[in-house]
């Protein structure tokens, strides 16, 4: 058996349940998610939100079953690789940072993993079910279909990530809200050619995409109206180009997105701390612009 650490919110959960999905494909084994990571001491209390947003019906690991898997902390990490020879003793893997890391699809037998699996390639044999089950959103309420039906071809999605990325002091050290030089930048590249472009907003900080960024008078700006975050998800999904924060939400909305000849502008460097910088983190054909914050 394998079990997949669940934590953070409705992006990273996605990021995990994919890797889940490809590396239950990859090894033939039960996999199971963890759900301890969303109660954590000191953190966010987060909800399991898969299945009420997606209707996923994964296999949930009990509490016996994750503090057995997870006594190989105490010892060592041994690396993925070495451990595809050894023995059903469950190890502990934890996620290498800055890069994919393909040695994890060779752990055999039993094992625990903790990492946010933030790339596309970990899923990539498994892409076409990952984007069918990340497309079962439930209806979308009135005021949703409302702005489904002004969404078109020249509709751009932005989406600004502040919150605690400037008011909490380790994700603001660690991560970083992006400049509005970055969202300028990024909206006039997403605008090129598509003659009058209408932007749909979505922050979870409206005042600042008001004061800072400068936008057309026909700006929808979707986070105003009170809607469920799955909601703005399904929405920016829609949209015929991307603006995105560095933020695994709006990195799954643009990436929904089915369209081959989409145009997804994303943040580089992702992280303010570099050295978490994951080379991986967006697919070759999106576009990095470079930020300094």
């Amino acid at each position: 058996m394998k079990i997949i650490r669940i934590e953070g919110g409705l992006g990273n959960q996605m990021f995990q349940y994919a890797f889940a999905r490809s590396l239950a494909r990859s090894s033939g084994d039960e996999v199971a998610l963890d759900l301890a990571g969303l109660v954590t001491p000191n953190d966010t209390k987060r909800e399991y939100r898969l299945k009420e947003v997606f209707s996923i019906e994964a296999r949930l690991a009990s509490a016996e079953e994750s503090a057995a898997f997870q006594r190989g902390r105490a010892h060592p990490r041994v690396s993925a690789f070495k451990h595809a020879f050894e023995s059903q003793v469950p190890i502990y893997i934890s996620e290498r940072q800055g890069t994919f890391d393909p040695s994890v699809f060779m752990v055999r037998g039993n094992a625990y993993f903790r990492g946010y699996w933030q790339s596309e390639r970990y899923f990539a044999s498994v892409q076409d079910e990952v984007r069918k089950a990340f497309s079962n959103f439930p209806l979308l309420s009135s005021a949703a279909s409302d702005l489904q039906r002004m969404i078109d071809e020249s509709s751009i999605s932005l989406h600004v990530r502040r919150g605690d990325y400037v008011t909490h002091r380790g994700a603001a050290e660690v991560i970083g809200a992006k400049s509005a030089d970055y969202y300028k930048a990024a909206l006039q590249k997403a605008a090129d050619a598509l003659g009058h472009p209408r932007i749909f907003a979505f922050s979870d900080d409206i005042a600042w995409v008001k004061s800072s960024l400068d936008l057309p008078a026909d700006t929808v700006y979707v986070s105003e109206l009170g809607l469920k975050d799955w909601e703005e998800m399904r929405l920016m999904s829609l949209c015929r180009r991307h603006v995105i924060s560095n933020s695994s939400f709006s990195w799954w909305g643009a990436w929904l997105d089915p369209r081959p000849d989409k145009m997804v502008i994303a943040p580089i460097p992702w992280f303010r701390d570099r050295r978490l910088e994951n080379k991986d983190m967006c697919p070759h054909s999106w576009i990095r612009i470079p930020t300094n914050l």
